[in-house]
């Protein structure tokens, strides 16, 4: 049986810890169902993984010191407004860098404007 690479995290702090990273909670949003955990890879940096639900999305936030795609994306995507990309199914999708570290934020079921809010609340 292969091991899982997911590791559950009792905090972001202990998320950042372990991937040398400063993931933020997005300031000033009622966040609900919170959970984080790492994702080890052993040919690549680990991945830090932070998920929440705000009115009614699901987000995934990740983090590593990596260029490759960390987002855990596989669907087609399209272009949208500049602060996301929407996927075929309706999700929305982005990816930044800040310094040696990557960000992908990925949401399910939320609203354009929550997903700005989410976004620019983490700048």
């Amino acid at each position: 049986q292969i091991p899982s690479p997911i590791t559950d995290r009792a905090s972001l702090d202990e998320v950042n810890e372990a991937i040398g990273s400063a993931m933020k909670r997005p300031a000033g949003l009622e966040l609900t169902d919170e959970a984080w955990a790492t994702i080890d890879n052993e040919e690549k940096n680990p991945i830090g993984q932070y998920t929440f639900t705000y009115n009614g999305g699901t987000y995934t936030l990740r983090a590593a010191k990596d260029t490759g795609d960390i987002s855990g994306v596989w669907e087609n995507g399209r272009e949208g407004d500049v602060t996301a990309i929407t996927t075929e199914n309706g999700s929305l999708w982005s990816r930044w860098f800040d310094g040696d570290m990557q960000y992908s934020l990925y949401a399910e079921g939320a609203a354009m404007d929550d997903y700005t809010a989410v976004r620019n609340a983490m700048a």
